[in-house]
């Protein structure tokens, strides 16, 4: 059409205007080639109207949008891409990164708003030049982005050049296990770790955006140039809270979901030693706690002035019999919550149709809410009763209440299943990781689409976070952990067979 209108205007003497849609063609072009967004909208049209695009479609995997650099570096080889089960890791068969944020500046397709990336990495702005100094650069040690302040982060919070994605997710349970396995993995050589094991973005920092999380994560141009192939993070507190579930669906689709589960005594005792006892023996000791002496020795404390395991789980046991009884706050509490949000009543149409189970958001609904610093919650009334005197305001409350409620995983577990399709979650039981081979932890590689690694040097170096809050990133013997096993026989016909690793 544009050349017979060219043409036409020359037959009848317009030169003038010839010449100028001609070149005016002709800068559009060029504009349209260099900028990222149109671009991508070429890319986007050429996909939609089954074209072949080489640079989107190569091979099932966006690899060789890569600098050729890189490969000629051999800092990655097209090997990477597909581990031998024929699985490709985490986000590397995607050229676009689509979610259902509010990102006024991205291409809008489908109300999905969609960048162009590699693999878990959004490239950096079209001003910062990769080469191959890079590689020098970046393979001694992992960066980050330089720490911004809350209004640089507002003011740029939809700028994501230069970060990457999480490409799994350790989301629990707590007390399972979640430090060592986050430790194993990120010994991968194509796994890096990010700035800190866990963020719990998704469940206490979702105002500070996107931005603000993916900054905790290698910048692009670190994982490119250690030849990295994905980063995650483990917040064992994401597993409980269905809200959390969509959050992360909504802002990561395509991520992978590792959840870690633990033989459900032994988590609960973990949980009262971890969560209870240990924070209450700082307070006793300290003189926080009126009336109470300071000074004295563990076992003078324990002895006067705590609740025992079976006390504790006893009373707790008493409260979920009630909250999770058909039609019980369990059930009619998460309905009245989360049955009219957009997100979440698909879910429950869909479980009504299939004839399933109604959703219970037991963490949310079974354990009321703060009475006073001597009765802290309403499951705790009759004991403080039968047995006054005694301690039980200590903090994070949360999980002192539900020391046997986060070991029953079916039930949070349920949200999430709804909300992630089957093939990107992995359940890991946590006596799995003592195997000294380190195979459990290859599996789990294996899934994210990794290639085979012999993890037992890492798994045999011990375990992370045993015991009282020693420190994420403390690793202990396997011999320190067996001394650091509970000595107190709390039921004749059972020992606990594990350790108190977070």
């Amino acid at each position: 059409v544009i050349m017979s209108l060219i043409t036409s205007l020359l037959s009848r003497g317009y030169q003038f205007w010839s010449c100028f849609i001609l070149v005016l063609i002709v800068v559009t072009s060029v504009y349209i080639l260099n900028d990222k967004h149109w671009s991508f909208s070429l890319r986007q049209i050429t996909k939609n109207h089954g074209l072949k695009h080489e640079r989107s479609q190569i091979n099932a995997t966006n690899k060789m949008m890569l600098p050729d650099f890189l490969f000629e570096e051999k800092t990655y080889s097209e090997s990477d891409f597909q581990n031998e089960r024929g699985i490709v890791p985490t986000f590397w068969n995607e050229s676009v990164a689509c979610s259902k944020d509010s990102i006024p500046t991205s291409i809008n397709n489908n109300n999905l708003h969609c960048r162009p990336v590699w693999g878990p990495c959004y490239p950096p702005s079209s001003t910062e030049k990769l080469n191959r100094n890079m590689i020098n650069r970046y393979s001694h040690g992992v960066v980050y982005l330089e720490h911004e302040n809350q209004a640089t982060i507002k003011k740029n919070q939809y700028d994501w050049d230069n970060l990457c994605r999480p490409g799994f997710l350790i989301i629990g349970q707590g007390k399972c296990g979640t430090s060592s396995l986050y430790h194993y993995l990120a010994e991968h050589p194509r796994v890096l770790p990010a700035k800190e094991k866990q963020i719990h973005y998704f469940k206490y920092y979702l105002r500070r955006g996107m931005r603000w999380y993916l900054s905790h994560f290698p910048t692009t141009k670190s994982m490119l140039g250690q030849g990295g192939l994905m980063t995650g993070e483990a917040s064992p507190g994401y597993l409980p809270y269905p809200d959390v579930s969509y959050h992360v669906q909504k802002d990561l689709p395509g991520t992978k979901i590792i959840c870690l589960g633990r033989h459900p005594l032994d988590r609960s005792y973990s949980s009262y030693r971890y969560n209870y006892v240990h924070p209450a023996l700082n307070e006793l000791k300290r003189g926080k706690v009126s009336g109470v002496e300071r000074g004295q020795t563990d076992e003078y404390y324990i002895e006067h002035y705590l609740y025992s395991f079976e006390d504790m789980i006893m009373a707790e046991l008493q409260q979920l019999r009630k909250c999770l009884a058909p039609e019980g706050m369990g059930e009619v509490g998460a309905r009245n919550t989360w049955g009219n949000h957009s997100w979440a009543r698909p879910l429950y149409e869909r479980r009504e149709a299939a004839g399933l189970p109604p959703l219970v958001d037991l963490d949310g609904q079974c354990y009321g809410n703060f009475i006073n610093s001597t009765v802290p919650r309403d499951q705790w009334s009759d004991l403080v009763l039968r047995k006054p005197g005694k301690f039980l305001n200590v903090p994070n409350m949360h999980l002192s209440q539900a020391m046997i409620g986060r070991s029953l995983y079916v039930y949070p577990l349920e949200w999430w299943y709804e909300m992630f399709p089957q093939r990107d979650l992995y359940f890991l039981c946590t006596e799995e990781m003592k195997d000294m081979t380190g195979e459990p932890i290859n599996q789990v590689g294996q899934f994210l689409g990794l290639h085979n690694y012999n993890f037992s040097q890492v798994v045999q170096a011990g375990a992370y976070n045993v015991g009282g809050h020693k420190g994420y990133d403390k690793v202990t013997s396997w011999d320190e952990v067996q001394e650091d096993e509970p000595t107190e026989v709390f039921n004749k016909n059972y020992t606990p067979s594990n350790n108190d690793s977070d």
